[in-house]
């Protein structure tokens, strides 16, 4: 999270910088109300460590698409 917010704040304009951290945050609060019960409910059937697994499975898989879109963003520091 630490990495993501400074990447934010340096890519977004300052005058629309809270606008944007905000949508992210609620984003990321919507993602999780879903994930979570969807979570529980594997592990109650199965186990936490099949439900780990599963989760780095999937996270592994998404990853070279987040870095191939990463690929072409630019960072420089806003003012």
């Amino acid at each position: 999270y630490p990495i993501q917010s400074d990447t934010l704040n340096r890519m977004i304009p300052s005058a629309q910088r809270a606008t944007i951290i905000s949508v992210n945050s609620m984003a990321f609060s919507v993602f999780m109300v879903l994930l979570f019960p969807i979570a529980g409910a594997v592990a109650d059937v199965s186990s936490l460590e099949n439900l780990f697994l599963g989760l780095g499975i999937v996270i592994l898989g998404i990853l070279p698409f987040v870095f191939r879109s990463a690929g072409g963003i630019e960072i420089t520091e806003k003012e």
